[in-house]
């Protein structure tokens, strides 16, 4: 967890345009197919990754800080889904609506947010 609260965004995004880079040259196939999910502060990561650096990049929020920063939503041209708990402490159910709210707030074609359930392992509750 120290290595995530503390890396800079801008190493993230320079080590992700490094990981892509090499799965560009080995797999052709499928350039321009990319997809960035992460967990947790991953979750985070991801989804500033993909408004920084690879707008066209599918993104999947699994319980990680939302971004609610409509400028930067505005960039994403890949599908999008969040995953959040609404029962979760650690994002609150406002921060989450913020987050939302500026998602929809955008001209981007990104396919719209996702839904959320109650905390992890429990049974869906829509």
């Amino acid at each position: 967890i120290w290595l995530a609260v503390t890396t800079p965004q801008d190493r993230v995004n320079e080590d992700l345009d490094a990981v892509c880079a090499y799965l560009s040259e080995k797999h052709e196939g499928n350039r321009g197919k990319l997809a960035v999910m992460g967990f947790c502060l991953g979750g985070g990561k991801a989804i500033r990754y993909t408004a920084e650096r690879r707008p066209d990049a599918a993104t999947v929020v699994f319980y990680g800080s939302p971004l609610t920063d409509v400028n930067k939503l505005q960039n994403l041209k890949g599908p999008v889904c969040g995953i959040f708990g609404y029962k979760d402490a650690q994002f609150p159910a406002a921060l989450l609506q913020q987050f939302k709210t500026a998602f929809e707030s955008t001209t981007a074609s990104a396919t719209p947010f996702g839904q959320t359930w109650g905390k992890l392992g429990e049974e869906s509750n829509p």
